[in-house]
């Protein structure tokens, strides 16, 4: 669940609705969302004007909501490869423990066939 955001696109159109009407619609998002996403964060939510976005990257520099999703792509990646490494890891220790399992129960099979062969 960490390792996810959530890109709520062309807020623009909600804005147009009044403040209160976008916080209204930020906020039934955010209630869903908790709702259905077990261990969601606040942070992990972004409301992209993407008209303000697309007409400041045209201007040369970046507004601060397209900012706050470039920073949480960045911080998004390191929680994404931990959780591909713990997976991973996981699957490297169940295949240990069948391997060393089939090895004992090879083991006991041989040395009690050894001891029966030698009566």
């Amino acid at each position: 669940p960490a390792s996810a955001i959530f890109v709520c696109n062309r807020w623009d159109i909600v804005e147009q609705q009044g403040k209160q009407a976008a916080e209204e619609v930020k906020q039934d998002i955010i209630r869903k969302l908790r709702a259905c996403w077990s261990g969601f964060q606040d942070h992990q939510v972004f409301f992209m004007n993407t008209e303000r976005a697309a007409r400041d990257l045209k201007d040369g520099y970046m507004a601060e909501d397209f900012s706050a999703l470039i920073k949480g792509i960045e911080d998004l990646i390191p929680r994404t490869l931990q959780a591909k490494i713990h997976h991973s890891l996981s699957w490297a220790r169940y295949l240990v423990a069948r391997t060393l399992h089939h090895i004992k129960s090879f083991l006991l099979k041989s040395n009690v066939s050894s001891t029966h062969l030698r009566r």
